[in-house]
């Protein structure tokens, strides 16, 4: 029988090995031909032509989880949906960095509970650096990012992810900014009590 595992912490202490999904936008480029200005992975949610296309790469993954009975780590379609690229993408609403996580999680949410995976798939809530993530000209110092990236953490937090996870950063000062903006959510903090409430 597969296990299942009641929290990613659960899953990081027991499991043998934790699994993790590729390079979403890449595949997203080479595979399904899809342009995505800066990498904005989340701009297929929005194209009914290209959703598939974005759902299908992710239950790839999760077949594997399914296959191996191994638990894995998916991180949503968020990398660039932070303040500044949704502007610059034209998602200028006052309420869009909530609506555009809103849909990636929701996304990974539908596809887990429909692979009949809850326990085994866990998703994490992906941040991407301000600027470029390959060049460390213009990224924050710490504590500008910080406070940039405070908004997105907490939307993503509050959207109720399995974790927080930073991928691709240049400089090491704004990946320092981010962790500090990540723990000021209490993510951690919030799964433990839950699980303490659980158990009484």
């Amino acid at each position: 029988m597969t296990p299942r595992y009641g929290s990613y912490r659960e899953a990081m202490s027991h499991a043998p090995v934790m699994l993790t999904d590729g390079g979403i936008e890449t595949r997203l480029i080479y595979q399904d031909h899809l342009k995505l200005p800066d990498f904005a992975s989340f701009l297929p949610l929005f194209d009914p032509s290209a959703r598939g296309k974005l759902a299908a790469i992710y239950r790839s993954y999760f077949d594997i989880a399914a296959d191996t009975g191994l638990p894995m780590q998916t991180g949503t379609p968020t990398w660039r949906a932070h303040p500044e690229e949704l502007a610059r993408l034209g998602f200028t609403a006052a309420g869009d960095l909530h609506r555009v996580n809103a849909a990636a999680v929701a996304l990974l949410r539908e596809l887990r509970e429909a692979s009949a995976l809850a326990g085994l798939v866990f998703i994490a809530g992906v941040i991407g650096p301000r600027h470029d993530g390959y060049d460390t000209r213009n990224a924050p110092d710490a504590n500008e990012a910080a406070e940039y990236h405070s908004a997105q953490a907490a939307c993503l937090a509050a959207l109720g992810v399995d974790l927080l996870y930073a991928p691709t950063f240049a400089s090491a000062a704004e990946l320092r900014g981010v962790a500090a903006a990540m723990a000021a959510t209490g993510l951690r903090r919030r799964g433990r009590a839950a699980r303490r409430h659980a158990a009484s």
